[in-house]
């Protein structure tokens, strides 16, 4: 005699967040339009440049979808829940998954967000995304957009942004510290470092 199969726990679970997801989405999605965090922009404003190509009747369905994914169940802003999303990250992920928008204004808007989040709660109460670095005194990422890199640092309340050169994002990216084989002059890789550090921007290395 076989054994019953045993219930699949995870796919249920899975399967009731989805249906009350989706029974909140409509309430949820007015919400995001309305409500700011942290003192931050409702999530509209957070990614204009990104929904800019979409009407007004479309926005409301992408919402909805949004409201409905899996990124949102991702989504949490609870104390000691690291393993939560933010808002602004769970939203990039969905458009990126959706392909809204262009893709080098996505990431410029989602570095933006997140570092503004950041500046206003050092100690989030949800994780940091892969893209950001913590530095000693705040936080920074850089990004790619439009031909040019971009970067984007909370230095303690403030928040910096703005177009940086070649030399200066690999500096970031490499935590400072000038790899092997770098094809920028090592008194060069020094200037780029003490800039960063004249922005509030500092690694600390053990």
């Amino acid at each position: 005699m076989q054994d019953a199969p045993r219930p699949d726990w995870r796919a249920q679970r899975d399967a009731y967040r989805a249906r009350i997801l989706a029974a909140l989405a409509p309430r949820f999605a007015a919400d995001l339009r309305a409500r700011r965090r942290r003192g931050a922009a409702p999530l509209e404003p957070m990614y204009a440049r990104t929904l800019a190509g979409v009407g007004p009747a479309d926005r409301d369905e992408l919402l909805a979808r949004f409201c409905a994914s899996t990124w949102v169940g991702r989504y949490g802003e609870l104390p000691d829940r690291t393993d939560q999303l933010s808002l602004e990250e769970a939203f990039y992920r969905f458009a990126c998954d959706a392909a809204v928008g262009d893709a080098d204004v996505r990431r410029v808007e989602f570095a933006d967000a997140i570092v503004r989040a950041l500046a206003v709660q050092p100690q989030p109460a949800f994780g940091i995304p892969p893209e950001v670095q913590r530095t000693r005194g705040g936080y920074v990422t850089v990004v790619a957009g439009a031909g040019a890199s971009y970067l984007f640092a909370a230095t303690g309340a403030a928040v910096v942004r703005g177009p940086v050169s070649p030399i200066v994002a690999a500096a970031v990216r490499s935590r400072g510290q000038r790899p092997a084989g770098s094809p920028f002059a090592a008194g060069a890789w020094r200037a780029a470092v003490a800039q960063l550090a004249h922005l509030g921007v500092a690694f600390a290395h053990r």
